[in-house]
């Protein structure tokens, strides 16, 4: 099992009206041309029912990570020998946009549709990461959750 096949396991598991996006480091990484098995998605509805039947499909292992706020995680292995982690968020907002919106930076803040495999990058950040910039998505973030300064 590899990431590419992974991707196309999701997208075909997913329900009418209901959509995955792969979000954050792992876009930021693969641009970059780095290697990661580390990937993050968002998913707009049905969530835990979503991450139960990719878990059983990849023969993976669900760990909660926050219950309340909906974010799991599936180990998998990998064709390397290696795991990979997913990790799934309940999108937060209306939208991608506004769930973008709430992120650090802006190489963090992009998107890409699993379905379609359109990026969604309203910030500028593959621009910022080819100027080697780190900049951050907006003025509020860090007095919203100061902890951000750390990660």
């Amino acid at each position: 099992m590899n990431i590419k096949n992974i991707i196309k396991i999701l997208s075909g598991k997913t329900k009418p009206g209901q959509k995955i996006y792969l979000v954050g480091g792992f876009l930021r990484d693969v641009l970059l041309k780095r290697k990661t098995n580390d990937l993050d998605f968002v998913v707009n509805k049905n969530i835990r029912d979503f991450v139960n039947s990719i878990a059983l499909k990849l023969k993976g292992k669900v760990i909660i990570l926050d219950d309340r706020n909906r974010i799991y995680r599936i180990i998998v292995s990998v064709s390397d020998g290696k795991v990979c982690n997913l990790d799934f968020s309940h999108m937060q907002g209306k939208n991608i946009q506004t769930d973008l919106d709430r992120r650090d930076f802006t190489i963090n803040a992009m998107a890409m549709d699993i379905e379609h495999k359109d990026i969604i990058d309203p910030f500028g950040g593959i621009k910022d990461l080819n100027n080697k910039i780190i900049r951050k998505v907006s003025d509020r973030i860090f007095n919203d959750d100061p902890l951000r300064l750390f990660r």
